[in-house]
């Protein structure tokens, strides 16, 4: 439950800290005077966005805090640990606090430590549901119908595998459509990637090919030019008609062998003079080796001609480079494959929409049966609590209401819709058709109460969802309210007398103006403080001896 509150520069709240107790608190006051103000302070702390309008005028920032106890709620306690939020020293209590700065930036505190905001609205749902004065007009929308009904039968595991199965088959579906749409364009394409694809099979062009191509080419174009070359290379080397570089060699050998004898000193000369005549000998045989296999073949000539044709040709017909073409030939090939992996995964899936489709209509009629079931209940629990809210021989229906297939969705295979009967005599009708302004509060009330039953949650917020209710009806939403409150901390904002006289703890909330500014003002009432309130909202201004009395008296049942 929430044990206190504290709010700085909050809106019309200067400085404000409030103790609360279990069981039913009420806040009364005139119109204007700030009421709801707590409502919002609660919201803002466990996490609804707002932005820096909500800054008391001439502060620089904003500040909510709010303690909570949690001897009652383990799956709190449990999601606290889980996320190592959990105050060890006091494990039964949490500490929420959250601050925003007139440049909107907004800081956020469980227990204090840092966390960001969605932090706090994880919390908040687990530990509070706010009714608002203006719930009762989502009544009107039929998915509202819809979730309600849901919660009430408490199969939401079973609505969210409806969503996933519908939301797996929906995705086949645009995949499929998307592949036979594609598959138009595709035969043709494939058609023209395939004939390409086999003109360079046919090329069948190696790696380094092209390079390789182009330098015999470039050779045997200057054949003439190389073989004249290697023979004067051959001759300046090896010539016995005069003088060459072999006898030069022979010669320094001889003159080196007479050096040695006079000066050993110069010995390490003879192992390099061997090597040079070594070398010289290796070129010799390598260059004469070279000169007799000169490919001299004019047939070779063209072949490679013929093939640089072929590539240059190709590679003009596809504007690209000719070393580029081995790099689209294995583009071209990927995008073959992937169009037939395509076609194969169409067929696949053609057979696998139609088992999709099935689990969906099993897990949907699953569904569809379960609300079934709680058609009954709900309605006439709705019914019942109508007679009490001053709708006598009211009636109430949920109907479910089958959609063509086109219209099926990720919630079902059906339409709820809540049918009304608010007068004997009338036919039952759709809700938005037949309801009035204050129906449509008195049954979002008697919803609120059946929905509650329905959750764990340990904090109940009403923010006048009693408005256009009032005599034996206001009395017994009180009733209602305070039955409420005996599982559960209720807090109710009310302009009703005999809902305020229901309440364990009366708070009244009042503008006070100080040195020209407004302020927020809240104080706890004792006995005759409520008695005093509790005329006033029967009375109005005047309050007379007749309405104390019968204010003494509503407090008294």
């Amino acid at each position: 439950m929430l044990s206190s509150l504290y709010i700085k520069h909050f809106v019309l709240i200067d400085t404000l800290h409030l103790e609360f107790h279990s069981g039913m608190t009420v806040f009364t006051g005139e119109t204007g005077a700030g009421k709801s103000i707590l409502v919002e302070a609660l919201g803002f702390v466990l996490g609804e966005r707002v932005d820096s309008s909500i800054i008391r005028h001439g502060a620089s920032r904003a500040e909510v805090v709010a303690v909570l106890q949690l001897h009652d709620v383990p799956h709190v306690n449990a999601w606290l640990n889980e996320l190592s939020l959990d105050d060890p020293d006091e494990p039964e209590k949490c500490l929420v606090r959250r601050l925003i700065s007139q440049e909107g930036r907004s800081k956020a505190f469980i227990n204090d430590r840092p966390v960001p905001l969605q932090r706090l609205r994880e919390l908040g749902q687990l530990l509070i549901d706010i009714h608002s004065q203006h719930m009762h007009h989502s009544l009107l929308q039929p998915d509202m119908h819809r979730e309600i009904l849901d919660k009430y039968a408490a199969h939401l595991d079973l609505c969210e595998q409806v969503k996933q199965a519908y939301q797996t088959w929906q995705s086949a579906c645009k995949e499929s459509t998307k592949l036979n749409t594609a598959s138009h364009e595709w035969a043709a394409r494939l058609d023209f990637l395939q004939y390409q694809c086999q003109e360079l099979d046919t090329l069948a062009l190696q790696e380094n090919e092209w390079d390789e191509l182009q330098e015999q080419h470039h050779r045997l174009m200057h054949v003439d030019q190389i073989q004249q070359y290697t023979q004067q290379i051959n001759s300046l080397c090896h010539d016995e008609s005069k003088q060459n570089i072999h006898a030069y060699l022979c010669q320094v050998d001889k003159t080196l062998d007479k050096l040695i004898a006079l000066d050993p000193a110069a010995n390490h000369l003879q192992p390099l003079s061997q090597s040079l005549r070594n070398q010289f000998d290796e070129f010799y045989a390598t260059i004469e080796h070279y000169y007799q296999h000169i490919n001299i073949d004019p047939h070779h000539l063209q072949t490679i001609e013929t093939r640089l044709s072929l590539i240059h040709e190709l590679s003009r017909k596809h504007r690209i480079q000719p070393d580029a073409l081995i790099a689209l030939h294995q583009q071209l090939k990927q995008d073959i494959e992937h169009m037939l992996s395509q076609e194969k995964r169409q067929g696949v899936l053609a057979e696998a929409l139609q088992q999709l489709e099935s689990t969906y209509v099993n897990i949907a009629t699953t569904l569809t049966n379960a609300r079934t079931n709680a058609l009954q209940p709900l309605s006439a629990a709705i019914t019942q609590y109508m007679q009490q809210l001053g709708m006598p021989g009211g009636q109430f229906e949920v109907s479910l209401q089958s959609l063509p297939k086109e219209n099926w969705n990720s919630h079902g295979m059906e339409q709820v819709l809540f049918l009304v009967n608010a007068n004997p005599g009338q036919t039952l009708q759709p809700l938005h058709k037949v309801a009035s302004g204050g129906e449509l509060s008195r049954l979002s009330l008697a919803l609120q109460v059946i929905q509650r039953e329905q959750t764990t949650k340990p904090i109940l917020v009403f923010d006048e969802v009693d408005i256009g209710i009032s005599g034996a009806t206001a009395e017994i939403v009180g009733q209602l309210l305070h039955t409420l409150a005996q599982n559960t901390q209720v807090f109710c904002v009310t302009h009703l007398a005999q809902v305020a006289a229901q309440a364990d703890h009366h708070l009244r909330v009042e503008k006070q103006t100080r040195e020209g500014q407004t302020f927020t003002h809240i104080e706890n009432l004792d006995k005759k403080e409520k008695i005093q309130e509790i005329a006033r909202l029967l009375a109005g201004v005047t309050i007379s001896k007749q309405t104390l009395e019968y204010a003494e008296s509503l407090l008294a049942d």
